[in-house]
């Protein structure tokens, strides 16, 4: 598929429609109500688009940098809970950056629209977080017999994950 860019977006810096775009859709594409570790690599990914529009100094970048460790972190133990082998992990991170590839690939850059982009990204993080938050409220009751429940571990892991998120959505928010 071919795409088409205007000059002035693609040489600049500054337009976040592309990656912001990405963001939001990776973000609203996970599907917490049976979400699996590969859904968290989406997260990360959908977060370092993010970190691609704040400046290394920043407080978002600071915080996206805290969230991206504890995504992975959480990830590898859920992976690593499911018996699933680093070789199997990478193919699962690799399929995530394709699908971030063609979300990006359709994306068209559209500098100066109305609608902030950052605010779009905050909304889809809020809804992440109370998404997540729901789902980790589903696995912390007592299991019922045909259910499968996280490890204790890995949902402390998701509970840091979703704390994480918190100052990400407001420092979008704010922008």
């Amino acid at each position: 598929m071919t795409t088409r860019r205007s000059e002035g977006c693609r040489a600049s810096t500054a337009c976040t429609t592309v990656p912001f775009a990405a963001a939001s859709a990776s973000l609203l594409s996970i599907p917490w109500r049976d979400p699996g570790p590969r859904d968290l690599l989406t997260l990360a990914a959908a977060l370092g688009l993010v970190r691609r529009t704040a400046e290394h100094s920043s407080s978002l970048s600071r915080a996206i940098s805290a969230a991206g460790d504890a995504v992975d972190c959480a990830a590898a133990s859920w992976f690593d809970e499911l018996g699933v082998t680093v070789d199997g992990a990478r193919r699962e991170a690799h399929a995530v950056a394709a699908e971030v590839r063609e979300v990006l690939a359709v994306s068209d850059c559209s500098c100066g629209s109305a609608l902030s982009e950052s605010a779009v990204v905050a909304a889809a993080l809020a809804g992440t977080i109370a998404d997540l938050a729901g789902y980790i409220e589903s696995q912390s009751g007592p299991p019922v017999p045909w259910e499968v429940f996280l490890s204790p571990h890995v949902l402390d892991l998701l509970r840091r994950v979703a704390e994480t998120l918190v100052p990400i959505a407001e420092n979008l928010d704010e922008a």
